[in-house]
């Protein structure tokens, strides 16, 4: 469901994880204009490096078995 999926941490730095994801999910990650930055398949608490990002707003849509959920990531 949902709400146990957590992206932590939050604002990131070098990366992050998203947590409560189980079974096969994957995550699009774009930015202000739309632009995919990011789109891989992922298992639940793995790392994903954002060093590449500059500082700013991105957004995360995680496909998981029970839909499609989007959360606001913050690059500092």
């Amino acid at each position: 469901a949902a709400e146990k999926i957590k992206i932590y941490p939050n604002p990131v730095d070098d990366g992050f994880r998203i947590g409560g994801v189980e079974g096969e999910s994957s995550i699009h990650l774009t930015d202000l204009d739309g632009r995919i930055l990011v789109s891989k398949q992922i298992s639940n608490k793995e790392f994903i490096p954002l060093g590449f990002l500059h500082t700013g707003i991105y957004f995360v849509k995680i496909q998981t078995i029970d839909g499609v959920i989007t959360k606001k990531l913050i690059k500092e």
